[in-house]
């Protein structure tokens, strides 16, 4: 009897490492997984910044031309800042890609208003741009994910 107690020790031991190994490997997975998606809701934030503040000193700008006053927009920062996060969205969310490029895209289409109607049209547009964005990152990335 002893030496199937020695067996059955042995046995649960072993079981009991593999157990514990594949705990370890699923948390592990798990933690890689949200991390991830942290980095992608990240980059999404970060887009969502740049394209807004981009779009309100394009708004400004192309505002003052139009009515003709002289007005001081640093568009040139404001676009820049928008390259990095959509190269982030690019390498994490691939699949949005299209759509964060079409909401960058309708906030540059501002520049060639040719009077405040149409400025306020491209505005819109580049509003709903970004909320198609958005609302695939959520499909993508909300909470159930």
């Amino acid at each position: 009897m002893n030496a199937l107690q020695s067996i059955v020790a042995v046995v649960g031991t072993l079981l009991g490492v593999g157990m514990g190994g594949l705990l370890q490997m699923r948390v592990a997975r798990e933690s890689r997984r949200q991390a991830w998606r942290q980095q992608a809701v990240d980059a999404i934030s970060r887009l969502t910044g740049a394209i807004e503040a981009h779009r309100v000193a394009m708004w400004h700008r192309e505002n003052d031309r139009i009515q003709g006053a002289a007005g001081q927009h640093d568009v040139a920062s404001t676009r820049s800042a928008i390259s990095a996060p959509l190269t982030s969205v690019r390498i994490y969310l691939p699949q949005l890609y299209h759509l964060a490029e079409a909401a960058a895209q309708a906030t540059y289409a501002l520049r060639h208003a040719e009077n405040i109607n149409q400025l306020a049209d491209l505005r819109e547009a580049a509003i709903h741009a970004l909320e198609r964005m958005l609302e695939r990152a959520n499909t993508l990335l909300g909470p159930s994910r």
